[in-house]
């Protein structure tokens, strides 16, 4: 399958590529494309809300940014996205209680303490994440990608990762961006 996505996100990609290949963890001296995101000041009050999509209704942030889990975290070990894994995928963080928009289960809402020190968002326990190629609103260029180890979905209002990388079908293989998967 292969999926194009805007010249945009073209070198966000390719900056995973350079950071994520080979199936390694989270490289804190790999080259990575750094965000306005990754690098701002955690939101006093994070909102998590829902966006319906062509791959269906998945969690976005207040600003419409799409949200996305990662595969490799796993339960109450935390995020497993680290260092150059977060500057390519910053973590919605929140410095008091995360609120709940129409859709969202204000229950499911919590925060983890992250190594450096930041209160991370998580929902039905997946801690989650933004990604630098989504440079606007609603946008999905994250969906399937595999980086720092692991697959990137985005998030039903259930908590489930939606897998499939089109409104018409799941995601049976890998897409492919070039040598590096």
């Amino acid at each position: 399958m292969n999926r194009s996505i805007p010249l945009g996100a073209a070198a966000a990609v390719g900056a995973l590529l350079v950071a994520g290949c080979g199936g390694s963890s989270s490289a804190g001296t790999s080259a990575a494309a750094v965000s306005p995101a990754a690098s701002k000041t955690p939101a006093l009050h994070a909102r998590v809300a829902v966006h319906s999509s062509s791959l269906g209704r998945h969690l976005v942030d207040s600003s419409g940014r799409t949200l996305y889990r990662f595969m490799r975290d796993n339960g109450h070990r935390g995020s497993m996205c680290t260092h150059a894994c977060a500057q390519n995928w910053p973590p919605l963080r929140s410095r008091s209680t995360p609120s709940a928009g129409a859709g969202v289960s204000r229950s499911h809402l919590s925060r983890i303490h992250r190594a450096d020190g930041a209160r991370q968002v998580t929902y039905h326990g997946h801690p989650l994440y933004e990604f630098v190629g989504d440079t606007g609103r609603n946008q999905t260029h994250g969906q399937g990608l595999n980086a720092f180890g692991g697959r990137w979905y985005i998030v039903s209002p259930s908590g489930a990762a939606i897998t499939r990388t089109s409104a018409s079908k799941p995601m049976n293989v890998p897409p492919t961006y070039g040598s590096g998967y």
